[in-house]
């Protein structure tokens, strides 16, 4: 029976997120069943939504205490008992976290080679699926329209920033700027916190 580690969340948290709050612990992990495959993780996606789910009342569904925490990750498969998922493979998946995770072979995502494997897990992954759909689906950009991305510092926002679909970004008037241009976006540097901390909401 193989054995996995994976951070638990045993508080939840007020304010800012501390290292009390959590606790890494060892499970035994169930043999695989028709359709699953025992992934080996390399690498973990810890995102700011997670926050939210961190807390009792806030954002998706609560994270639960005392079980492991999830979060996209991307792994090795070492073992199949799954058509078309060989070892060796390396696939995303929903159980990060851990070392270790039993996963149903249909909620996985097997990587293409020739991109680096942690992509997957940012501009080719949900934060670039995010973006990309975000800007041009939902929001129907469209050639010459102006885009204000108000978290551009963020994994999706910064995506929608440096895409090459981006025509034009332009920052509030309110804020002091020091504009640039790069790929059709204009940007403004930093602003300093004294500064942000005394602008409405």
């Amino acid at each position: 029976m193989a054995t996995a580690f994976a951070w638990e969340l045993v508080a939840r948290p007020v304010g800012v997120p501390d290292e009390g709050i959590f606790a890494l612990r060892s499970h035994d992990l169930p043999a695989l069943s028709e359709g699953e495959v025992l992934v080996e993780n390399m690498w973990l996606s810890v995102d700011p939504y997670m926050r939210g789910r961190m807390g009792a009342d806030k954002g998706a569904q609560p994270f639960k205490l005392h079980r492991p925490l999830e979060g996209h990750a991307l792994g090795r498969v070492l073992d199949s008992r799954a058509a078309g998922v060989e070892p060796g493979d390396v696939v995303v998946h929903f159980s990060g976290w851990r070392d270790k995770a039993v996963v149903a072979a249909a909620r996985l995502l097997k990587v293409r080679p020739g991109h680096p494997e942690q992509a997957y897990l940012g501009v080719l992954g949900g934060p670039g699926m995010t973006a990309y759909f975000g800007l041009l689906d939902v929001a129907a950009m469209r050639e010459g329209d102006v885009v204000f991305v108000s978290g551009a510092g963020g994994a999706v926002g910064s995506t929608v920033v440096n895409s090459p679909s981006t025509r034009e970004l332009d920052g509030s008037s309110d804020r002091p700027a020091a504009p640039t241009r790069r790929r059709g976006c204009e940007r403004s540097a930093a602003t300093p916190r004294s500064t942000i901390e005394t602008l409405p909401i």
